[in-house]
């Protein structure tokens, strides 16, 4: 939990200085990039958000599984 408020402030930081669009073109795939920025507009979340959600999940790898158990 405290991982995810720091991931938070440091988003929100990133916002403020508007280097949002440098950190999406250099630190996510952009193949994602489609449906990140729908959905993130769709629901009003932070696209930085869910890039670190996805790359904390599953390091964009496509084949990555949830474990189950």
């Amino acid at each position: 939990m405290i991982l995810l408020v720091i991931i938070a402030i440091c988003i929100t930081v990133f916002g403020i200085f508007r280097v949002q669009d440098i950190a999406l073109k250099k630190l996510f795939p952009k193949e994602y990039s489609e449906y990140v920025e729908r959905y993130a507009r769709e629901y009003n979340i932070d696209p930085l958000l869910i890039y670190s959600v996805i790359k904390a999940e599953s390091n964009f790898n496509p084949e990555a599984m949830s474990n189950m158990s």
